[in-house]
């Protein structure tokens, strides 16, 4: 396994890279992640996401409403049909009051 390293990711002062040392799973990685953050915004993303350059700017104009606490958009499958039409993958989670998540439209 090739261990990332700064020269993968750039040294933007504003970009962190923390190597865990160990594999923390998906979860106990991203909510050290959160801890560790002094971010107003976090987005942990995996290592095959690919977002349109707006994305971000878009995304964040959720967060006027000050009752919006998270945000996310629509996933699509990687690769369009035959015919150029892409299949929706997803459309986010919503989270009930007892703390659940489940996929949105299900």
């Amino acid at each position: 396994m090739r261990v990332p390293s700064f020269a993968q990711f750039g040294t933007h002062p504003r970009f962190r890279f923390t190597d865990n040392k160990k594999n923390l799973g998906f979860a106990g990685a991203n909510n050290k992640f959160f801890r560790d953050s002094d971010s107003e915004f976090v987005m942990p993303l995996n290592p095959d996401t690919v977002m349109p350059p707006d994305y971000l700017s878009r995304l964040l104009i959720a967060f006027i409403d000050p009752l919006v606490a998270a945000a996310e958009g629509k996933m699509l499958k990687p690769e369009p049909l035959p015919d150029g039409l892409w299949i929706l993958d997803g459309t986010g989670m919503t989270v009930s009051r007892a703390r659940r998540a489940r996929e949105r439209g299900n």
